[in-house]
């Protein structure tokens, strides 16, 4: 994990594209999230292979921005932007601590959400919310060209 986007989007080079949508947090809404970044990223003409595994990073960080960094009366806000053969995937919620990697036991039910992650992205990190309260966790996935990422046959 590094914690500035050493990957960021900038607007200067190809053209970008950005969807993004607040969710209330409740434990149907990362199932939405996932599918609205499968809907998105088809309309975009993103690869299957793509879509999926950056369904999985949203479904895993709006999961999170559920359990653990929900505020009562906070909603959380999911984004993607599209551009130069990068995604940007970022989940801002109101809590400001931010996500610890950890190794969960064996037997644990959950506990591997920023492993896939890990595994998943080229990069990811944590950054504070510009302006307001809480944070903005990121991830970046590369596509159409050769990624750094690993195998998703290999999640922990």
């Amino acid at each position: 994990m590094t914690t500035t986007p050493t990957a960021a989007l900038t607007p200067a080079g190809p053209p970008f594209t950005t969807w993004g949508r607040t969710y209330a947090p409740s434990p149907r809404t990362a199932h939405l999230a996932r599918m609205d970044i499968a809907d998105t990223l088809g309309g975009w003409g993103v690869d299957a292979t793509t879509i999926r595994d950056a369904m999985q990073v949203v479904a895993e960080l709006a999961g999170n921005a559920v359990r653990h960094g929900h505020v009562p009366g906070r909603h959380f806000f999911v984004r993607v932007t599209r551009g130069g053969g990068r995604l940007q995937l970022e989940v801002d919620d109101a809590e400001p601590a931010p996500p610890v990697l950890t190794r969960a036991p064996d037997d644990a039910e959950e506990g591997r959400g920023l492993r896939i992650v890990d595994a998943l992205a080229d990069a990811w990190g944590v950054t504070p919310r510009p302006g307001g309260i809480g944070k903005t966790v990121w991830a970046v996935i590369l596509y159409g060209t050769v990624s750094s990422r690993a195998d998703s046959a290999e999640l922990p």
